[in-house]
């Protein structure tokens, strides 16, 4: 996060846009509303703060309200869901550090491919039905790494 957005985010916090509960992972704005969801699964709230709008990921609301400094840094899941916003789920990293991670195997090795049991459940649940944004969400890869794989770009030998 870069240090002029954590700014904002602490000034809309402490100027009381959001109800906070950190135990639970809740942030509720004035209209009840809990943010949306972007195309790569993050819980999003927007805000306005000086005529301009801002979009926050509620991990970010949750850690910075707690006096986490998010400055240079990146925020993980520890279980791997991104909807589970409770601050006992949420590491703070140095940024760069998530991003260098990609799937993790049963076994906590981390990898840079898929390996070719997991493209075919991959595939077997795209013949099924479910949208590209579903399986990227199951197995929690990003969304074009599956649409790439259901388009026939990549792992066609599969």
């Amino acid at each position: 996060m870069k240090q002029q957005r954590q700014y904002v985010l602490r000034k809309l916090i402490n100027k009381g846009t959001w109800k906070i509960d950190a135990k639970r992972g809740i942030v509720k704005g004035k209209q009840g509303s809990y943010g949306h969801e972007d195309m790569y699964g993050y819980r999003r709230i927007s805000a306005t703060y000086n005529k301009k709008v801002y979009l926050f990921g509620v991990h970010e609301i949750i850690l910075v309200s707690e006096g986490y400094d998010l400055t240079d840094k990146e925020v993980s899941f520890n279980d791997g869901d991104k909807t589970n916003m409770r601050q006992s789920n949420l590491t703070v990293e140095k940024k760069g550090t998530a991003a260098k991670r990609s799937l993790l195997e049963s076994e906590g090795a981390w990898r840079n491919r898929l390996s070719h049991e997991q493209v075919q459940l991959i595939k077997n649940d795209l013949r099924l039905g479910l949208s590209v944004n579903d399986v990227a969400k199951k197995y929690a890869i990003k969304y074009k790494t599956i649409s790439r794989i259901a388009r026939g770009e990549t792992f066609r030998n599969v």
